[in-house]
This record gives structure tokens, C-alpha cells and sequence, in this order.
């Protein structure tokens, strides 16, 4: 009887979307909170939104309309609909959920697979999952900016506006990414059937239609196993590929090799040096990712923490004093009441 390891990798998957859960729950997309910058532009004490004289915490009518409105003080008969705020909910939400969602496929990928175990290619799975998390962000973040961003100079007038923009352009540079990654660079992966980061040769397939793969130097032929169907395991490990490091995160030991062919010791190649290349990049383009996954929590974090940036609010300033004809204070005290 097999001996079964404790099933790690099968529960890393499920912990890491339920910390990725727990993130965005305190981080939520659009906080009650209460900034220089909005005092400043509508002449209002924070009062006259917020419950709280200091600011930040439970909204007063005109604060949700103010937010609804995408930061703008309506009257109450132009407040948005119910209708455009469950839209708003909605999408947030399904924002929220593919974010989490992409993001555990990239650390699931990069950090839990690894880069090493990824030389014969990507897992097929993990990419059509990845560009659906794409495609559903990219969908619910436009109609979300079209209902948050009123005029193209909130993009550089606000604080928000700002770290959008860095938040979007981090976006755009994970795509990108993806996109060389899971086309030009994963054919590169793929291509012939070495193993290109230890310099050792071995058949992708067996001459019976099965499959080989490395194991600590020795060649093993998985040839007729229900595991290794048209040389994948698991939808995981692809043939060819040196598994070395892979078993270590298996739900199975070393035991199991014993019912598998050993063909012999895998050969060594000469000028086998430059076919790591891609195998190099693949980790180099999966540390950035993950840099980047925590520019954007980042963005997240400031939106609701962040103090207003100063060119932003010496902006808000000047006009404010534009708009009402007399010099607008830098920031009035969260507690102060000014005439509406």
C-alpha cells in the first residue's frame, strides 16, 4: 500500500484565495473616508458628511450622495438612482472577486508550482483561468471608472484620480506580461524536448506513446500510466521535464517511482547554456508579477489610509479660490464648520 503524504499542495490552492479574501475585506474599494482635498473643494466641513465631526467612519445623507455622485455635492433630487448604486455594488463586487481570483492563480503559479517545474511549459488550466480573471477585471473596472471618474482632469487633480492611474498602468503591465508569457515565451518553454535548466536530454515521449521525465539524474519512462495521459500528469507536470524539485510538494513519496520503468541515467549535452534563457526570463517576468500584485494592494491601501498627495491638494486649492473668489485655506481643521 502507497504511503500518502500529508495533502499540502492540495490545500495551499484554497488557503491562499481565502487570504487573498481576507486582503480585499480590509482593504474594501471605496472607503468612507474623509480628505483634505474634499474639504478644501467644496468649502464643507467634514461634518456635513460624515456622522463624525473628525471625519471618516458612517456618512450623513449628503456624504452618500457626495460619494455616489463620484465625489460631488448634488442636491438631493439629482442623487444617482438605487438603480445605478446596485449596479455600482455589483460591479464592485465581481471587481473585488476576479482580482482575488487572478491574483491566487499568479501566486499559485509562480510561488506553489514554481518557476523550476514550469521548463516543459505552462499548465493549460492555469492560463485559460487567468485570462477569464483578466478579461472579467478589465470588463467591471471600465464600467466602474465611467461611473466613479466624471472628467478626464480627475485623473490628475485628485488623489484618487492619481493612484487610479498607477493603479491601471500596473494593470497594463501585468497583461502585457501575461500576454508575452502565455504566447511567445511558453512556445519557448515548450519547445523540443530538453530540459533546459539542468543540461540534461531527455525524450519527450516514449517510442510506445508514453512519456519520460527526470528524477534526481535518471531517466523514468511513465509509458501506460493512467496518471501520465498524452504526457501530462495531473494536468501539472508535463513530459520531458526534470521533477526533481516537484515531489517534494506531491501528495505521494519517492515510493511510487518503484512501479514506474527506470530507463537509466539522463544524458548530459554539450552547449546546453543558452536554452535556459527562457527558463531565466520566466522567473525574472514571475518575481516582477509578484512586485507588482503589491503595487496595487498598495494602491488599494492608500485609497483608504493614504493622506492626500500635496500636488493634488495645493491643485484643489488654487481652485477652490477660482471657484469661490476668495483664498481657500490649505486644510481646514476636520472639526471646523464652514457655511455651506
Amino acid at each position: 500500500m502507497i504511503r500518502m503524504k500529508p495533502m499540502a499542495m492540495d490545500l495551499r490552492l484554497p488557503i491562499l484565495v481565502a487570504l487573498f479574501a481576507a486582503v480585499f475585506a480590509i482593504l474594501p474599494m471605496r472607503a468612507a473616508s474623509a480628505r483634505a482635498e474634499y474639504t478644501v473643494h467644496t468649502r464643507r466641513a467634514c461634518v456635513y458628511c460624515h456622522v463624525s465631526a473628525q471625519g471618516g467612519g458612517e456618512l450623513r445623507p449628503p456624504g452618500v450622495r457626495y460619494r455616489d455622485a463620484g465625489r460631488r455635492i448634488v442636491p438631493p433630487d439629482q442623487a444617482p438612482s438605487g438603480l445605478l448604486a446596485a449596479l455600482r455594488l455589483v460591479m464592485g463586487f465581481l471587481h473585488a472577486c476576479a482580482g482575488i481570483f487572478w491574483f491566487g492563480i499568479i501566486f499559485y503559479v509562480h510561488v506553489f508550482i514554481g518557476p523550476r517545474n514550469l521548463s516543459g511549459g505552462l499548465p493549460v488550466s492555469e492560463m485559460r483561468a487567468g485570462w477569464i480573471g483578466i478579461a472579467c477585471i478589465a470588463a467591471t473596472g471600465v464600467i466602474l471608472s465611467l461611473l466613479r471618474i466624471h472628467s478626464i482632469d480627475e485623473l490628475w487633480a485628485t488623489t484618487f484620480g492619481v493612484v487610479y492611474c498607477v493603479k491601471v498602468g500596473t494593470f497594463l503591465v501585468m497583461v502585457s506580461i501575461a500576454s508575452f508569457v502565455t504566447t511567445r515565451l511558453n512556445r519557448r518553454l515548450k519547445k523540443g524536448a530538453a530540459v533546459m535548466d539542468r543540461g540534461l536530454l531527455v525524450p519527450e515521449r516514449s517510442e510506445s506513446g508514453g512519456a519520460t521525465f527526470i528524477y534526481k539524474g535518471w531517466v523514468y519512462d511513465a509509458t501506460g500510466s493512467k496518471r501520465w495521459k498524452d504526457g501530462v500528469h495531473m494536468k501539472r507536470h508535463h513530459a520531458g521535464q526534470d521533477l526533481t524539485g516537484a515531489l517534494a510538494g506531491a501528495p505521494h513519496g519517492e515510493e511510487v517511482l518503484d512501479r514506474i520503468k527506470k530507463l537509466g541515467p539522463a544524458e548530459r549535452r554539450h552547449g546546453g547554456e543558452g536554452d535556459a534563457r527562457p527558463a531565466r526570463m520566466f522567473r525574472v517576468l514571475a518575481m516582477s508579477n509578484l512586485v507588482f500584485i503589491l503595487i496595487i494592494i498598495m494602491c488599494l491601501a492608500y485609497w483608504n489610509w493614504g493622506p492626500p498627495l500635496p500636488s493634488v491638494l495645493r491643485r484643489a486649492t488654487a481652485q477652490a479660490q477660482l471657484l469661490h473668489g476668495a483664498p481657500a485655506p490649505d486644510a481646514p481643521p476636520h472639526g471646523a464648520q464652514t457655511a455651506p
